[in-house]
């Protein structure tokens, strides 16, 4: 999902359009919540760029799905795990339309 040459691309290319252009493809390709988790693990790093960001809705159904099956599935370590994560970097992964629609 986050290859080590994608994640250096991210990290050291010095010209921000390009490094969205790049970040919003990746967030498109992601279609299950393991994929998610892996880019939760790279943008905590906190070795990513800080202007990274989705441009629309690229993550809300995965991003939803995930939140649906914390709150509706059993209370485990996990899961709030995972919405604690989301939550911290919201604002690189999931657009502001379902930040505030929630």
């Amino acid at each position: 999902m986050c290859p080590p040459l994608l994640l250096n691309y991210l990290r050291y290319r010095d010209e921000t359009e390009k490094i969205l252009i790049v970040w919003r493809t990746l967030l498109t390709q992601i279609t299950d919540i393991q994929q998610l988790l892996r880019l939760l693990d790279a943008v905590e790093s906190g070795a990513m760029p800080t202007t990274l960001g989705p441009q629309s809705a690229e993550l809300d159904a995965v991003v939803t799905k995930a939140l649906k099956g914390v709150t509706e599935g059993p209370s485990e370590v996990v899961n709030s795990n995972l919405l604690r994560r989301l939550l911290r970097k919201s604002g690189e992964i999931i657009s502001l339309h379902l930040l505030s629609s929630s």
